[in-house]
C-alpha cells in the first residue's frame, strides 16, 4: 500500500541561508563514537541493529 506523494515542488532557497548549520554533538554521544572508532571494532551489522533496537523497544515496555 503505497501513499500517493503528489507532485513534486519547487523549493527556492535565498543565497543568504546556504551556509551550513553548526550541529553540536553532545559530549555523552561525541565520546561514545570516539572510544567506538578507538577499538577499531567491526561494523555493526543490520541485523545486530534491529536486535538491539528490538530489545531496547522491550525494555521500554
Amino acid at each position: 500500500m503505497e501513499k500517493d506523494r503528489g507532485e513534486a515542488m519547487v523549493l527556492e532557497v535565498s543565497p543568504e541561508f546556504n551556509t551550513p548549520a553548526v550541529v553540536r554533538v553532545p559530549r555523552r554521544i561525541r565520546e561514545r563514537l570516539l572510544s567506538d572508532c578507538s577499538n577499531k571494532k567491526t561494523v555493526s551489522s543490520v541485523q545486530d541493529i534491529e536486535d538491539k533496537l528490538l530489545h531496547a523497544h522491550l525494555r521500554r515496555q
